[in-house]
């Protein structure tokens, strides 16, 4: 399902403990420094809105009230975020483990150019993974601006009982690569909250 709008507004209509995972990919203010100058400001006009970590914080509150207890919680960033981020999501759920996609291809930049992304583990109660991987996925990926579902489909495959119905949720879904990824299971109903509609809180 995918939904038109504001992500703190979205999550509002939804009652407590509700979803079974959050995975998302949040539009950190960090990500105004590559719009700033180089490479990526000339080839990218269109660019989404970011938020503030004051605003991303009121967001994941909203969204801790419609978790499940013992429930996963998967957030993106990049490097320059990973600070924030950590302190912003750990006064709110309980940190289990730093996660790190190893893309192969070198990104855009100068110098020690990024070739991971980061995705933050986070759970509400004693979440405890089905499979046991390692903290470092590898899986070749070249494109900036878009995630691959098959990242996501290892995140639902190693958190979730998939022998159960569950219901998942990013309220940052930009290109939608968790509906992808959900397509796979016949046990998972996926909400989108679309990251273009987004209005920024007051």
């Amino acid at each position: 399902m995918k939904i038109k709008g504001d992500a703190l507004k979205v999550l509002k209509t939804f009652p407590d403990e509700f979803f079974d995972c959050i995975i998302t990919d949040p539009p950190y203010p960090h990500l105004e420094r590559h719009r700033a100058v180089g490479t990526t400001t000339r080839l990218v006009k269109d660019w989404f809105p970011t938020l503030s970590m004051e605003q991303i914080g009121l967001i994941f509150k909203e969204a801790e009230r419609t978790l499940k207890k013992n429930s996963s919680i998967f957030v993106f960033c990049n490097g320059l975020a990973l600070r924030d981020m950590l302190n912003t999501l750990s006064k709110i759920f309980e940190f289990r483990q730093v996660i790190v996609w190893d893309k192969v291809y070198l990104g855009l930049g100068y110098h020690f150019r990024n070739r991971v992304e980061f995705i933050l583990y986070y759970s509400k109660g004693n979440h405890r993974p089905i499979k046991n991987i390692a903290n470092v996925i590898r899986f070749p990926w070249k494109e900036s601006y878009r995630k691959p579902y098959q990242i996501y489909k290892i995140l639902l495959e190693t958190s979730l009982d998939l022998s159960k119905e569950n219901k998942v949720i990013d309220f940052f879904a930009g290109s939608c690569p968790l509906s992808k990824a959900c397509s796979f299971f016949k046990n998972i109903k996926c909400f989108e909250v679309d990251v273009n509609f987004h209005e920024k809180t007051k």
